[in-house]
Protein backbone atom coordinates (compact mmCIF):
# COMPACT_ATOMS: atom_id res chain seq x y z
CA UNK A 1 0.00 0.00 0.00
CA UNK A 2 1.26 3.14 -0.61
CA UNK A 3 0.99 5.46 2.65
CA UNK A 4 -0.57 8.46 1.20
CA UNK A 5 -3.22 7.11 -1.30
CA UNK A 6 -4.10 3.76 0.24
CA UNK A 7 -3.61 2.21 -2.90
CA UNK A 8 -0.70 -0.16 -3.70
CA UNK A 9 1.62 0.23 -6.52
CA UNK A 10 2.78 -2.93 -7.90
CA UNK A 11 6.62 -2.89 -9.73
CA UNK A 12 5.11 -3.34 -13.16
CA UNK A 13 5.21 -0.36 -15.11
CA UNK A 14 2.10 -0.22 -17.30
CA UNK A 15 4.16 1.18 -20.16
CA UNK A 16 6.92 -1.00 -19.85
CA UNK A 17 4.08 -3.29 -20.13
CA UNK A 18 2.36 -2.57 -22.74
CA UNK A 19 5.53 -2.16 -24.84
CA UNK A 20 6.52 -5.87 -23.77
CA UNK A 21 6.26 -8.39 -26.32
CA UNK A 22 3.99 -11.66 -26.37
CA UNK A 23 6.55 -14.01 -27.69
CA UNK A 24 8.35 -15.98 -25.19
CA UNK A 25 11.81 -16.32 -24.34
CA UNK A 26 13.89 -19.04 -23.21
CA UNK A 27 11.97 -20.00 -20.53
CA UNK A 28 9.10 -20.09 -22.79
CA UNK A 29 7.46 -17.20 -20.99
CA UNK A 30 6.82 -14.13 -22.56
CA UNK A 31 8.39 -10.41 -21.03
CA UNK A 32 4.96 -9.08 -20.92
CA UNK A 33 3.58 -12.41 -18.76
CA UNK A 34 6.71 -12.12 -16.47
CA UNK A 35 5.93 -8.44 -15.92
CA UNK A 36 2.26 -9.49 -14.92
CA UNK A 37 3.42 -12.54 -12.94
CA UNK A 38 5.80 -10.43 -10.87
CA UNK A 39 3.61 -7.57 -10.17
CA UNK A 40 0.69 -10.27 -8.92
CA UNK A 41 2.88 -11.87 -6.50
CA UNK A 42 4.65 -8.75 -5.29
CA UNK A 43 0.53 -8.02 -4.43
CA UNK A 44 -0.39 -10.85 -3.05
CA UNK A 45 1.82 -9.91 -0.31
CA UNK A 46 1.92 -6.38 -0.07
CA UNK A 47 -2.00 -6.56 -0.01
CA UNK A 48 -2.45 -9.43 2.26
CA UNK A 49 -4.30 -9.23 5.65
CA UNK A 50 -1.81 -10.90 7.20
CA UNK A 51 1.83 -9.45 8.30
CA UNK A 52 4.36 -10.95 6.17
CA UNK A 53 8.08 -10.15 6.73
CA UNK A 54 11.07 -11.89 5.13
CA UNK A 55 12.64 -14.82 7.08
CA UNK A 56 16.12 -13.69 5.66
CA UNK A 57 17.89 -10.59 6.97
CA UNK A 58 20.51 -8.83 4.41
CA UNK A 59 23.30 -10.08 5.00
CA UNK A 60 21.45 -13.82 4.70
CA UNK A 61 20.99 -13.81 8.66
CA UNK A 62 17.06 -14.97 9.79
CA UNK A 63 15.23 -11.96 11.22
CA UNK A 64 12.95 -14.07 13.93
CA UNK A 65 15.31 -12.58 16.75
CA UNK A 66 15.20 -8.43 15.29
CA UNK A 67 11.80 -8.74 14.79
CA UNK A 68 11.11 -9.91 18.43
CA UNK A 69 13.53 -7.53 20.07
CA UNK A 70 11.30 -4.78 18.27
CA UNK A 71 7.98 -6.26 19.38
CA UNK A 72 7.00 -8.27 16.97
CA UNK A 73 5.01 -11.65 17.56
CA UNK A 74 6.22 -14.58 15.26
CA UNK A 75 3.06 -16.70 14.27
CA UNK A 76 5.18 -19.07 12.25
CA UNK A 77 6.60 -19.30 9.02
CA UNK A 78 3.85 -18.37 6.53
CA UNK A 79 6.38 -19.98 3.23
CA UNK A 80 10.21 -20.38 2.53
CA UNK A 81 10.47 -16.62 2.47
CA UNK A 82 8.14 -14.80 4.78
CA UNK A 83 7.03 -15.28 8.91
CA UNK A 84 3.95 -14.62 9.39
CA UNK A 85 3.50 -11.63 12.12
CA UNK A 86 1.94 -9.52 14.46
CA UNK A 87 3.34 -6.25 14.71
CA UNK A 88 3.70 -3.89 17.64
CA UNK A 89 0.34 -1.89 18.03
CA UNK A 90 0.31 1.26 15.64
CA UNK A 91 3.17 0.16 13.46
CA UNK A 92 2.59 0.72 9.75
CA UNK A 93 3.88 -0.66 5.91
CA UNK A 94 3.62 0.75 2.97
CA UNK A 95 4.77 -1.04 -0.22
CA UNK A 96 6.21 0.30 -3.43
CA UNK A 97 7.95 -1.53 -6.16
CA UNK A 98 9.91 -4.56 -4.93
CA UNK A 99 10.05 -2.30 -1.53
CA UNK A 100 7.82 -2.07 2.49
CA UNK A 101 8.84 0.05 4.84
CA UNK A 102 7.76 -0.94 8.11
CA UNK A 103 7.50 2.77 10.60
CA UNK A 104 6.93 2.65 14.41
CA UNK A 105 3.17 3.78 15.83
CA UNK A 106 5.44 7.72 15.81
CA UNK A 107 5.66 7.02 12.05
CA UNK A 108 9.91 6.57 11.93
CA UNK A 109 10.71 4.01 9.68
CA UNK A 110 12.42 1.05 11.71
CA UNK A 111 13.10 -1.29 8.57
CA UNK A 112 12.74 -2.13 5.17
CA UNK A 113 12.30 -5.34 3.18
CA UNK A 114 13.00 -6.85 -0.78
CA UNK A 115 10.51 -9.02 -2.08
CA UNK A 116 10.53 -10.27 -5.87
CA UNK A 117 8.12 -12.68 -6.60
CA UNK A 118 9.10 -13.65 -10.18
CA UNK A 119 9.14 -17.56 -10.66
CA UNK A 120 12.98 -17.75 -12.32
CA UNK A 121 14.04 -14.97 -8.97
CA UNK A 122 11.86 -15.41 -6.07
CA UNK A 123 13.87 -13.58 -3.20
CA UNK A 124 12.67 -11.83 -0.19
CA UNK A 125 15.06 -10.18 2.66
CA UNK A 126 14.59 -7.60 5.48
CA UNK A 127 17.04 -4.90 6.41
CA UNK A 128 16.53 -4.35 10.10
CA UNK A 129 19.41 -2.27 11.94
Amino acid sequence: MNSKSGVYVPHEDKAQADKASDKPNFSGASPRFILQQEAGAQRAVAESEKWLIARKTNPRGDSRQALEKLGFTVKGEHDDLFYEVEPPAGWTKSTSGYWTTVCDETSVERFNQFFKGAFYDRDAFANIG
